[in-house]
């Protein structure tokens, strides 16, 4: 299966991205590219379903250097950020990267896309 959509429009957070025949991702699934730096890629999460194997994705990161024809990888998962004690008292910005110069998290990450806990009293 092949997972590699292709951008090909850009308006400000919001970026379409084509798709292979019937392999469009999930809504909420997270496509990840980058433009020839893999250290600093791009995010787009999947909002809806346009037709044409066409999806209309919001930006979780910035768009300016975006260009049509880039190429996007379906990751199959929604967003994740970390969980835990190691969390406590940190501070990150919203995918779960520490902005407070401290060490980054290990890899204990959860779906921000799940129930909640229950109640207890």
């Amino acid at each position: 299966m092949n997972n590699t959509g292709t951008i090909i429009r850009i308006l400000g957070p919001i970026v379409d991205v084509k798709f292979p025949h019937k392999q469009c991702p999930e809504i909420h699934h997270i496509l990840k590219g980058h433009n020839g730096n893999p250290t600093h890629p791009f995010l787009l999460e999947t909002a809806a379903h346009l037709g044409d194997d066409v999806v209309r994705t919001v930006a979780l990161s910035d768009t300016y250097e975006l260009s049509r024809g880039w190429t996007v990888q379906n990751t199959g998962c929604c967003m994740k950020i970390p969980v835990g004690r190691q969390t406590l008292g940190r501070i990150m910005d919203p995918l779960g990267n520490p902005i407070d110069g401290k060490d980054k998290f290990d890899e204990n990450r959860w779906t921000i896309r799940r129930d909640p806990p229950p109640l207890s009293s």
